[in-house]
């Protein structure tokens, strides 16, 4: 019934540029050491942008914790709250999750204790809680965190924070779920898994996921370097999958449920040195239990970390590598599967050969990639359905690639029919101190938008399927160019055109299925066309 299909949809071809505006760029105050920018959109509140600042130090080399500020859509500053604490750097923003306009924080261990925090629009303090690491269920008297992932449990009112805690002396790990309620910020715990014998830094918390039935997911690993999938059934934890890569470790790194799907990959180390990235889809069942559809490894011996997004029925894996001495070429891809575990197509971006794609945002009109390379970060943008480059923005005037800093994470949303809105936030060094940043940037869409090659009303090929000659119309203005490519991508011809009716020779084509591109000056027409 499943399938890990291996049609494959690559485009090679450039498209012109399109227009990308940068709105305006906003640079928090605060001298940065071991921190990141990070945001998130509150939808709910008209698009908010939150962001959070982790530790930092000032121009006096004073140790400050958190600062979490909250910019409207125009980039003013609605609040800016900072967690001053000169006496512990493990003071940490972990957990983030904005809510009906609320926005809820975790904030990490500190004094052996565990803070959870709810601020409204304005800054104000809602609740806080905090949870001492040695009670009934955290025993040790050593390290609690709470993991950086979060989901709202809007059913039973309360939001669902995964954790982890060891301790060192006795050779003990615990990961696993906890709950605060919306309203008062009162702490349960849901479940633990206990690991014991450890004497090494090896059982991790993840992510929390929950399928369409609400049964909730937490990915981690055990004392023995597996990666796990755990299903919380009836308030127990039931390990679903076991993923063991027969080697050094397999460390979890996304978890997304797409429909009924769930998508998960992890970086496998054989041994010490060699790591690679695999996929692995499973099916769902209504009592929450998984089946395996297929796995996929994505790269081979190579630094390598797979990141997921999820836009409408889709779901997108990309490369997170970076470049290094072992791997100087690495080449970003993106692999994009349905619903039921199908590969769609892959968008291999091989004029980005030695960058990385650190994160990346989607919406209908175009997937949006925040790349990296040591001294060199990029905005690219391509076209969802084909892979065509639609534009680039060159983001080393806002931010800064220097120890692996930079443009750390984008997101996008669409600001009306023809232009999306891009933010990206990250750091850059200015001298010898570390800013966080973020920009907004608007990309116009091709005044017709971005169709589906297979219902594209701009572009007919007739016959088709053709014969070695075929007649195009074109409904666009202006000289353009025509583009064939086999479904690999591969460019196997290209004229240029000025009127509306052309006549194709496709002679040199052998019998099969080929995509045809029309490009000219303001946007792009796709069509699928057979050769006989």
């Amino acid at each position: 019934m499943y399938r890990l299909s291996s049609i494959v949809l690559l485009f090679s071809c450039t498209a012109g540029a399109q227009t990308i505006n940068l709105d305006w760029v906003q640079t928090e105050t605060y001298p940065q050491e071991n921190a990141n920018a990070v945001f998130a959109f509150d939808k709910s509140n008209n698009d908010i942008v939150s962001g959070i600042l982790n530790v930092w130090v000032d121009v006096n080399n004073q140790i400050h914790a958190n600062a979490l500020n909250r910019r409207n859509q125009s980039g003013q500053m609605v609040y800016d709250s900072l967690f001053d604490n000169n006496s512990y750097l493990d003071y940490r923003l972990r957990g983030f999750y904005p809510k009906n306009g609320e926005i809820y924080y975790c904030l990490g261990f500190q004094n052996n204790q565990l803070f959870f925090e709810k601020m409204g629009t304005s800054g104000q303090l809602l609740w806080q809680q905090s949870l001492p690491v040695s009670n009934a269920f955290f025993p040790h008297e050593r390290n609690l965190k709470g993991n950086s992932w979060v989901i709202d449990d809007s059913l039973n009112n309360r939001m669902l924070w995964g954790y982890e805690q060891w301790d060192f002396s006795v050779g003990a790990k615990n990961v696993g779920i906890l709950a605060t309620d919306n309203a008062t910020g009162n702490i349960t715990i849901i479940d633990t898994l206990s690991y014991s014998g450890v004497s090494n830094y090896t059982a991790f918390a993840f992510e929390i996921q929950r399928d369409n039935n609400n049964h909730i997911y937490l990915s981690s690993t055990d004392e023995n370097g597996r990666a796990l999938i755990s299903l919380l059934d009836n308030g127990q934890f039931v390990t679903e999958v076991i993923i063991d890569s027969a080697g050094f470790s397999d460390y979890p790194q996304s978890m997304r449920i797409v429909g009924n799907t769930m998508y998960f990959t992890s970086q496998t180390n054989i041994n010490s040195n060699d790591r690679s990235g695999k996929l692995t889809i499973y099916s769902i069942d209504n009592a929450g239990h998984l089946t395996l559809i297929g796995t996929q490894y994505l790269s081979d011996s190579q630094d390598y970390i797979p990141g997921i997004k999820v836009f409408g029925n889709n779901c997108y894996v990309f490369t997170s590598c970076y470049q290094n001495i072992t791997n100087p070429a690495l080449t970003p891809v993106i692999w994009k599967y349905d619903n039921a575990g199908n590969l769609i197509n892959t968008f291999t971006l091989s004029s980005f050969t030695g960058k990385s794609i650190i994160d990346l945002a989607i919406t209908s009109k175009a997937i949006y990639c925040s790349m990296y390379t040591p001294g060199f970060d990029q905005l690219e943008i391509i076209h969802p359905l084909t892979g065509l480059h639609l534009g680039n923005y060159n983001l080393l005037n806002e931010f800064s690639a220097i120890a692996n800093d930079g443009a750390l994470q984008v997101e996008a949303l669409s600001a009306g029919p023809m232009t999306d809105r891009i933010f990206v936030a990250g750091n850059q060094w200015i001298s010898q101190d570390l800013f966080a940043r973020l920009a907004r940037y608007s990309f116009t869409i091709p005044k017709n938008g971005i169709d589906d090659p297979s219902h594209d009303s701009m572009l007919s090929l007739f016959p088709n399927p053709a014969g070695d000659a075929a007649w195009l119309d074109y409904k666009g203005e202006g000289r353009y160019t025509v583009s064939v490519t086999d479904l690999r991508g591969r460019l196997l011809m290209k004229q240029e055109g000025e009127t509306s009716r052309q006549l194709l020779d496709l002679s040199g084509l052998c019998s099969g299925v080929y995509m045809l591109l029309v490009q000219d000056e303001q946007r792009i027409a796709v069509k699928r066309f057979v050769k006989k």
